[in-house]
């Protein structure tokens, strides 16, 4: 045994009070732990594998875009993908630390022309529901069944043999796009959500303002540092310049009052 693929999964869209505790135990049953229990089985035979032959071994964890990014009706999913994300680093670490010669790397697709989006199908037309889709991903369509299977291939092979505890997005910049979460209209499984889509120039103008905006406070936050430093560096400055009496007091340069931060003496002012 020298790769081993989790692929098993199903899906559940439902607002959070509305899951009921079956329900959540079964998208966990199989989305986590059918993983939990395919690594847990696999390691010890891939591991005498590994040893026989002096081939590496990989574990492939199919996980999904919504293990990195949350929907609203999608509390049992969500937290089921993103609990494979993280397993598939600890069952990393772990044979790296055993020195089983076994990686675990996983998976994470949006949009992909599966049975998965059969419902948004049914509702819009196979080409409508593909193009709506599509228009959440920057590079303008969904994903093909093959570009998983190759990014599984290439962490199943040698060419990624110095990769484990990776996360691989295959994902059409998704995750990359700052606007992600006010661009979606559905969910991860082609269900329609509120809202309504956005052009691609409407959507480049929120970003050309999100990104002004971030520019004006970064600068108003430059200044407002500035200000701090002279202030403190001031203080700094007025302390050196205080002089204790022969009496314990302090001697205060003109302009320092009953009011001023020193006017309580050396104990009770405060000094950054």
């Amino acid at each position: 045994l020298h790769v081993l693929v989790n692929n098993a999964g199903i899906g559940l869209t439902k607002d959070l009070e509305d899951i009921t505790l079956d329900e959540w135990r079964t998208v966990h049953a199989i989305d986590l732990d059918g993983v939990f229990l395919g690594c847990k089985l696999a390691v010890s035979h891939m591991a005498k594998t590994v040893a026989a032959t002096g081939l590496g071994g990989s574990i492939v964890n199919i996980s999904s875009i919504s293990g990195i990014i949350a929907g609203h009706n999608m509390a049992a999913y969500n937290s089921a993908k993103a609990a494979v994300r993280h397993l598939s680093k600890s069952v990393a670490l772990y044979c790296a630390r055993k020195q089983m010669g076994i990686r675990s790397n996983s998976v994470h697709p949006v949009f992909v022309a599966t049975p998965i989006l059969d419902p948004l199908v049914e509702r819009l037309g196979r080409d409508e529901a593909y193009a709506k889709l599509g228009r959440q991903v920057p590079l303008g369509h969904i994903g093909e069944p093959d570009d998983i299977a190759y990014a599984g291939l290439y962490l199943a092979s040698d060419e990624s043999k110095f990769v484990t505890g990776a996360a691989l997005k295959v994902d059409g910049a998704f995750v990359a796009n700052p606007l992600v979460e006010t661009a979606r209209v559905v969910d991860a499984f082609g269900r329609p959500v509120l809202g309504k889509s956005k052009s691609g120039e409407a959507l480049a103008l929120e970003h050309d303002a999100i990104e002004e905006r971030a520019m004006r406070d970064g600068m108003e936050l430059m200044w407002l540092l500035a200000e701090a430093h002279l202030g403190l560096r001031a203080l700094r400055e007025q302390r050196r310049d205080d002089v204790r009496d022969a009496d314990g007091g302090v001697r205060r340069p003109a302009g320092w009052g009953a009011g001023s931060p020193a006017a309580a003496g050396p104990q009770r002012a405060i000094w950054a």
